[in-house]
């Protein structure tokens, strides 16, 4: 029965019930789904009938009553629960052209009252499976979105680890050589003090800037809006594009974790935009209200086919969108996408601004500027 089919497989039972007690020339029931009626099944004269054909006999078939169809007599009996009729059993005369003795027809409306309650209770358990299967599904995007993450994380430590051996401790052993060289030669050269003085600021940057890849500590320093500004002008010089940046704020405090999430996430965004839209033009808006942010990061490039279910962003290999997807969801915020073949996309977001009145420490808070 978990097979979806619940109610087809009902009114076979149903039909097959009619033909062994009544001897009909046909039978036909019809539920409605989702409002719309549906033909679930029919036998005998009713099979060279569309469904089309079969569904506008109902007009006005609120109660029991008889028609003819082809010269033969059939009739509709309507399955109603609390007075709204929720279908119909459509009988076709006997096979004997006889008419409906007295305790047949009490056996029609037996047999009406029960395939009411069987197709109601059958609807039911349809909608409680389709539920579970929805359950099921987004258990396994939470999970795969999971594993996503713990890859990111090691793939994050890998990265740090190919860092720090293979350009900063490298740096650092040749530096030690020269160092070691000038010590035994006693001969000091400008030239190679000027390269180890080099190399170590080298090597200060580049950890600077992966300690920033790490962790925004700008954010702590400059605040949310200057630190988007940097990240403004690092895009416009290095990938040749523009990002316009609009952000309006009421001037409240904003927690810096809240704020470093905010960062990373319209951070990945950007980049996201860069990488697969081909759009020379990005924009970037915060708007900061009385109890939330909204963010919205916009382009005008060769967008893609949204998928009904997260699952497909995985499949589709748009992983930046799931770790997004991700962190709003830990956020408690909510997250829109908008996106056409050609008609670039838009990626809305919305954050609860959860403040607490009594913490003031600027370690603890900025102030969005």
């Amino acid at each position: 029965m978990l097979n979806g089919q619940h109610l087809g497989h009902c009114a076979k039972l149903v039909a097959d019930l009619i033909h062994q007690t009544l001897h009909v020339s046909g039978v036909c029931l019809i539920w409605k789904n989702d409002s719309a009626p549906v033909v679930l099944h029919r036998t005998g004269i009713f099979l060279p009938f569309d469904d089309a054909q079969l569904l506008s006999y109902l007009y006005q078939r609120d109660h029991t009553n008889k028609a003819h169809i082809h010269g033969k007599s059939i009739f509709f009996y309507p399955m109603k629960i609390e007075n709204a009729i929720r279908g119909w059993i459509i009988i076709s005369e006997k096979t004997t052209a006889t008419i409906f003795e007295k305790e047949e027809q009490e056996l029609i409306e037996k047999i009406r009252l029960d395939a009411t309650e069987l197709f109601a209770s059958s609807a039911t358990l349809q909608q409680i499976e389709n539920e579970l299967k929805e359950a099921m599904k987004e258990s396994l995007i939470h999970e795969q979105s999971h594993w996503l993450l713990l890859n990111e994380q090691e793939e994050e430590k890998r990265k740090l680890s190919d860092f720090l051996h293979d350009e900063i401790l490298q740096n650092l052993i040749l530096l030690l050589h020269k160092l070691e060289w000038l010590n035994k030669s006693q001969n000091i050269n400008k030239d190679i003090l000027k390269e180890i003085e080099e190399g170590i600021r080298n090597s200060i940057f580049e950890i600077r800037e992966m300690c920033h890849e790490l962790y925004p500590a700008v954010i702590e320093d400059l605040g949310l809006k200057h630190s988007l500004f940097l990240l403004k002008r690092k895009c416009e010089m290095n990938y040749n594009v523009i990002l316009q940046i609009d952000y309006r704020s009421q001037l409240k405090n904003i927690p810096v974790a809240l704020s470093a999430q905010v960062f990373r996430i319209i951070k990945e965004l950007v980049y996201n935009a860069i990488k697969h839209s081909s759009s020379k033009d990005i924009l970037v808006s915060v708007v900061e209200t009385q109890h939330d942010l909204h963010i919205k990061v916009k382009d005008h490039g060769v967008g893609f086919k949204m998928p009904n279910h997260l699952s497909a962003l995985l499949q589709n290999r748009h992983l930046g969108l799931v770790t997004i997807q991700k962190r709003v969801n830990q956020l408690k915020g909510t997250l829109n996408i908008q996106s056409e073949p050609g008609a670039g996309t838009c990626v809305s977001i919305s954050l609860p601004i959860e403040i607490d009145g009594e913490e003031s420490n600027e370690n603890q808070s900025i102030i969005s500027r």
